[in-house]
């Protein structure tokens, strides 16, 4: 069974019932759209930029990647980062560069004669305080995974005087853990109040594994979308389950997806008997 806990928040929708109707679906309406998944962080490297196009229908594999575009960030000081593209709908800045907090981002991409356009400022955030390890007897004396038991102890410090929200992920010897896409780890700082205390986080460790915890901040319109996303991933389509929610975004031009700007606090440990 997998592992619950405090930072798995789901976002909350109206439940709404309706009488039985059929509809009839035609495939050749579903609009072909681009899909942009951006981040930028404080941190010293070169920051990518993903287009992709939606696919149809009655397709299946690998979303297409968008060539050929021409992708830029602009800071509210007028600097300018290029980005190239690495290979088909992944562009990398041309440089290395740390966003700042508190300073705006704004990114445009065009291609094909089509412009789009997002704007987002990096937030100020907590930071992770420790992380520690101890054993979960419960899932020692019954492991999902044969010798995985040990839970890692979030404590964090969160700055109270500010609105904060925080997308966190975790990894297990460099993999991130997300249960196959399934699940997103989004929370504000209501829910953690001033410190975080011996948080367990979702998943299991075996001893000698290197558990990582990366925490971003977010815009609220950026932990609203996180929230959407989690709603959609998890609705069963069952009949008490909620209507699936029209996932928010920042882009502008008719694109979908988010350009996320984050300031990044990162921690790892080792995990020993």
């Amino acid at each position: 069974m997998k592992k619950q806990n405090l930072l798995y928040i789901c976002g909350l929708l109206l439940l709404s019932l309706a009488c039985e109707k059929t509809i009839p679906l035609d495939p050749g309406q579903t609009p072909e759209l681009y899909v942009i998944e951006g981040l930028i962080t404080n941190a010293n490297t070169k920051h990518q930029i993903k287009i992709t196009k939606s696919q149809g229908f009655n397709d299946g594999g690998v979303s297409p990647g968008v060539s050929n575009a021409e992708v830029s960030v602009i800071d509210d000081q007028g600097l300018i980062m290029e980005f190239v593209e690495a290979q088909p709908g992944i562009y990398k800045a041309k440089e290395a560069f740390a966003g700042e907090i508190g300073h705006t981002y704004t990114l445009t991409i065009k291609h094909n004669n089509q412009a789009f356009t997002a704007t987002e400022m990096m937030n100020t955030m907590g930071s992770i305080d420790t992380l520690l390890t101890q054993i979960d007897v419960e899932e020692q004396a019954d492991p999902d995974e044969e010798g995985r038991f040990y839970d890692i102890l979030v404590f964090m410090n969160e700055p109270q005087e500010t609105e904060n929200f925080y997308l966190a992920k975790f990894f297990r010897n460099g993999q991130l853990e997300n249960f196959d896409g399934e699940d997103v780890y989004v929370f504000d700082d209501v829910t953690i109040g001033e410190d975080l205390n011996a948080l367990p986080g979702p998943v299991y460790y075996a001893e000698g594994d290197i558990a990582r915890t990366e925490l971003y901040s977010l815009s609220r319109q950026a932990f609203r979308f996180y929230s959407d996303l989690n709603a959609n991933i998890n609705n069963d389509g069952g009949m008490f389950s909620s209507q699936p929610a029209n996932v928010s975004s920042n882009l502008e031009g008719g694109a979908i997806g988010y350009f996320q700007v984050s300031a990044l606090d990162v921690d790892e440990v080792t995990i020993k008997e």
